[in-house]
């Protein structure tokens, strides 16, 4: 192959290389070019992989078919021979890399240097700068955009395309039916799903929810979220103007005749994206918005393959351990004391592996049917409010009814096969008070029946009632007479008054001598809205709401004042009916107002409804039942008082809660035919996303040292001279802090069980500094390499002994890699979501590490050969390093089956943010400042960093604005813009850039 010099070489005519066809042209470009990439200008993921390639200061020559003669011709070939559709595509020394994601994936591994290198022998130069450069910003005029407001950075295609084909049937329907009246409502409803797709996405769309299902069962490919985004503003032009059109010309036949017209270039430029796959959005939007995409697309295609990867997992192991001081807790030793802990070692991706209908069919489960039966009393109570068609409310019971019975069918399976599982559940400060949804449900659902059978609907209303009541004195007695921590309260504990307010309304509306039970019902239930409200409130307003999963219940404030109203007009009203009086009003506009307040923190705080989650959280259907609860109450008022402005909230509260309820239960069936409900919970807390989540960081540096000791210049490789000394540091503080605070913390309560661990790391230190001596060797043996012509040592080359501590803090590079992150919102991701380096596929050293081993003795293999390169230790650092991995991949695996779940099972949340506190304050600034950008960057997907520093402010919220500063001068631009917009408390006080406006000061 030619050398050539260091930079980008433009060819623009293929007549100097050799060939009698442009084929052969074009194979010989691949065949004499140590690098090649055929390109476009106009292409942001070649303008990106170029950047790359310059950034490393390598030569690499660029074919630009846009700006070449026969570039299209040319392509096509590059088609045929790569097999790859899309630019770019990109050789080395002959070899396919593929396009911008691979290459991004191999610079962030360290394969992509090992590559490089390797061509330097060959005549290719690569420069010997600090991989970890000044970092500090201002970013430079290339730094990363998001997109605008809530919009994904990557995007399923298949998802998009199938949306768009929903859409184009809709928009053709309404070019034909252009004179119908209906029509013309379910053209501004897909306006308004554009309006609400620009804003979030697919997170509250119909035809979003739809596209998603349809395409759930295809692997998917990922595009750009920002060209999308776009069309869809796009789509908003064009149903908005068909929209305006059939609604403001009066029947005007010329206005809706050009609103047919929009909404035949609606169906067409929709038909496009559906059909050929043409968005024309792109080229239109600004170019920096496409690297968030670019950098994280990669990742976005491990974590679904990782999560859809099918495997058979051994059934878990039982283990018992004695918690008795006195004993040894050895296998030989009796376990004599019933308080021994039990636990089953399981594979730590188990939880998302496994899918069982029946043992993982949780009690929050029922808050869907709960949603659908409230929908439907809305729309029965809209029969007389806004004359609805009875048709409405009875397919919306009949599909309640159908899946409620599914699930319970269900969950009387799993109290039957699991009843230590329910009965878990029903303990659960946080769960337990979810029982309530299923009387709820079967006394709302038994109130249907009235009208074909009276005695039929009492009784389930009975039924429910009773059973409701019994949980309210359950549960109210449990919360006075048991201790719970300040983070048990939940507002979860307020479906219990919301029963009582409903069931006491259904009682009153069957039959007016039960009223005063209603009103007794009403009562009690305001004594505990009232109260429950204000120390949830509380608890909301000065706590750290950590986990997503939890939040959207928060909406059940909005439904407590709603049923109060709905239970108060019914009750109250003498001789049966329907009497909005003053209380009735007030009780209403307050849940109105409430409701208001809450939608507003879905938009500028980022607060989680969105139900496009990896493992679906059923708590939004929490938000669907609380807007139909006000849209019941809505429908009361309209009865009551009947003015326009009453009519037209019962039509919005009808609309929104129908439009919620149908994109929650759409998202649902998709989760439940992709298999993402109906598994195991991942549990976590402060301490185990703190602490578990660094052996992830460890694992992601493990497997990028293991590729660049393949370099057998590894002792003048600055980049795994840095990685091996950062890598050494956040080992020794890991470690320690485990000896000293973690280990300690659960031999109080299982005494001996952590020793095993604690031992591991004084062997992992004598590995360390085994290595370190290769390492010196190393470098003492490539000095008179390394010499200039005075005789003097560069000043990049680095001493990394055992005690030699390199400073990093201003040589932090950024790096655009697969690992660059994130959501998504959307795993909410997950702490165990990783591929891990197993010991099974590591080599491991015949001989045990030890102190004073002869460093000059010849290594050898596994088969008694003699290693290559054992003169300069190159053989000899791969074989420790590979050894010192599977040892700490065995010790780390022990640690999250063996010590996990005792952590989990005994150490309350107290413990576990004193113990976050005591492990940090343990370690000094300067050092945090290094490792806390090192242990987030490195984390292989963005959920877990997005876990790991909320485990950290779940500790410490006072912690937000340092660590955001560490982490704003350490991570790169995607990292820290993705970071942030799930975590907006973590910006520091910044002036002059988008970040300013987001800053929040928090004390």
């Amino acid at each position: 192959m030619t050398a050539l010099t260091p930079g980008l070489v433009d060819v623009f005519d293929l007549n100097d290389f050799q060939g009698e066809s442009t084929a052969d042209k074009v194979r010989d470009v691949i065949k004499s070019s140590p690098i090649v990439i055929f390109s476009k200008t106009t292409c942001e993921f070649c303008k990106e992989a170029k950047r790359t390639l310059t950034n490393m200061n390598v030569s690499f020559r660029s074919l630009e078919l846009n700006r070449m003669d026969r570039g299209d011709s040319i392509h096509s070939i590059v088609k045929d021979i790569s097999i790859q559709k899309t630019v770019p595509v990109i050789y080395i020394e002959g070899h396919l890399i593929g396009g911008c994601s691979d290459l991004m994936r191999m610079e962030g591994n360290g394969e992509l240097l090992h590559k490089l290198r390797h061509l330097q022998i060959k005549g290719i130069q690569k420069d010997q700068k600090p991989i970890f450069t000044d970092m500090d910003r201002p970013w430079d005029k290339n730094a990363a955009i998001p997109p605008l407001f809530y919009f994904p950075d990557t995007l399923n295609c298949n998802a998009v395309r199938c949306k768009a084909l929903f859409i184009t049937i809709t928009a053709i329907c309404g070019a034909v039916f252009w004179d119908t009246r209906g029509m013309h409502w379910v053209i501004a409803g897909l306006m308004v799903d554009f309006i609400l797709s620009f804003f979030f996405g697919g997170a509250f769309s119909i035809y979003g929810a739809l596209g998603e299902l349809c395409a759930c069962k295809m692997e998917p490919r990922w595009v750009a979220g920002p060209p999308k985004q776009f069309a869809v503003l796009c789509g908003i032009t064009f149903s908005g103007i068909a929209t305006a059109c059939f609604f403001g010309g009066n029947g005007d036949e010329v206005t809706e005749i050009i609103g047919a017209v929009f909404c035949g270039m609606l169906a067409g430029a929709a038909g496009m994206e559906a059909f050929v796959d043409f968005c024309a959005g792109i080229g239109l939007v600004r170019d920096a918005v496409y690297k968030v995409h670019i950098n994280s697309v990669e990742e976005q295609r491990m974590m679904w393959n990782n999560a859809h990867v099918k495997r058979k997992h051994s059934v878990p192991e039982v283990v018992t351990v004695s918690t008795a001081a006195t004993e040894a807790g050895t296998a030989d030793a009796p376990l004599l004391t019933p308080a021994s802990t039990v636990y089953r070692v399981k594979q730590s991706d188990l939880w998302r592996k496994t899918w069982h209908p029946i043992k993982y069919m949780q009690i929050t489960y029922f808050l869907w049917p709960l949603s659908l039966a409230a929908l439907a009393f809305a729309f029965r109570v809209a029969v007389q409010a806004v004359n609805a068609p009875e048709e409405l409310w009875e397919t919306m019971a009949y599909i309640a009814a159908i899946v409620f019975v599914l699930l319970l069918v269900l969950f009387t399976l799993r109290c039957i096969m699991y009843t230590r599982k329910v009965y878990k559940e029903w303990t659960c400060p946080l769960r337990g008070p979810t029982f309530g949804a299923i009387p709820l449900t079967v006394a709302l659902l038994g109130s249907f029946l009235s009208e074909a059978s009276f005695t039929a609907a009492e009784v389930f209303v009975w039924i429910g009632t009773c059973v409701l009541f019994v949980f309210t004195v359950m549960f109210v007695g449990r919360w006075i007479a048991l201790r719970h921590d300040y983070e048990h309260v939940h507002p979860t504990w307020l479906i219990i008054p919301v029963g009582n307010f409903i069931n006491g309304a259904l009682l009153a509306s069957l039959d007016e001598q039960y009223t005063e039970v209603g009103l007794a019902l009403f009562g009690f239930a305001l004594l505990m809205w009232i109260v429950l409200f204000a120390i949830t409130l509380q608890k909301t307003v000065i706590s750290h709401n950590s986990d997503d999963r939890l939040r959207g219940n928060i909406f059940i404030w909005v439904a407590c004042p709603a049923a109060a109203a709905i239970s108060w007009s019914i009750v109250s009203a003498s001789g049966g009916g329907v009497f909005f009086d003053t209380i009735s009003r007030l009780l209403y506009f307050s849940s109105a107002i409430l409701l208001c307040c809450l939608c507003y923190t879905v938009f500028p705080h980022g607060f989680t409804l969105k139900g496009m989650l990896p493992t679906l959280s059923m708590g939004v259907h929490a938000v669907a039942f609380s807007f139909n609860a006000v849209a019941i109450a809505a429908c009361l008022y309209d009865i009551s008082i009947g003015t326009t402005i009453s009519a037209w909230l019962a039509a919005g509260g009808l609309a929104a809660g129908s439009w919620l309820t149908a994109v929650y239960s759409i998202q649902t069936v998709t989760a439940i035919v992709d298999q993402r409900i109906f598994r195991p919970d991942v549990k976590w807390g402060p301490f185990s996303a703190f602490n578990r989540l660094m052996h992830e960081t460890v694992r992601t540096m493990s497997a990028k040292l293991l590729t660049l000791a393949e370099d057998p210049d590894f002792g003048t490789n600055q980049e795994f001279l840095e990685l091996w000394t950062l890598y050494e540091r956040l080992h020794h503080m890991h470690s320690t802090q485990e000896d000293d605070y973690l280990f300690p913390l659960l031999n109080d309560f299982v005494p001996n069980h952590p020793v095993h661990a604690g031992d591991e790391h004084e062997e992992h230190q004598l590995m360390f500094v085994h290595i370190n001596k290769l390492i010196e060797s190393a470098n003492r043996g490539s000095t008179d390499t390394l010499k200039d012509e005075a005789g003097n040592l560069p000043v990049e080359t680095v001493n990394t002994g055992a005690s030699s501590q390199l400073d990093v803090n201003n040589k932090m590079k950024e790096k655009s890699s697969q690992m660059s992150a994130l959501d998504a919102d959307a795993l909410n991701s997950q702490a165990d979501d990783v591929t891990q380096v197993t010991s099974e596929s590591l080599s491991p050293m015949t001989a045990t590490l030890t102190a004073d081993e002869d460093l000059n003795e010849t290594p050898i293999d596994g088969e008694g050969d003699v290693m290559k390169n054992s003169s300069t230790g190159y053989g000899s650092l791969q074989l420790a390093l590979r050894e010192m991995v599977a040892e700490m991949e065995e010790h780390m695996v022990w640690e999250e089956k063996n010590l996990q779940p005792i952590g989990r099972k005994y150490v309350p949340l107290e413990l576990q943010k004193r113990a976050v506190r005591q492990t940090w304050e343990s370690v000094p600034s300067s050092e945090w400042r290094v490792l806390t950008p090192v242990i987030v960057r490195y984390l292989p997907y963005h959920p877990m960093r997005v876990r790991w520093v909320r485990g950290v402010l779940w500790a410490m919220p006072e912690r937000a604005q340092q660590l955001g500063l560490y982490l704003y001068h350490g991570l790169s631009d995607v990292q820290w813009i993705k970071l942030t917009t799930d975590v907006p408390e973590l910006i520091p006080r910044i002036r002059d850039v988008p970040e300013a406006s987001r800053w929040n000061r928090y004390y």
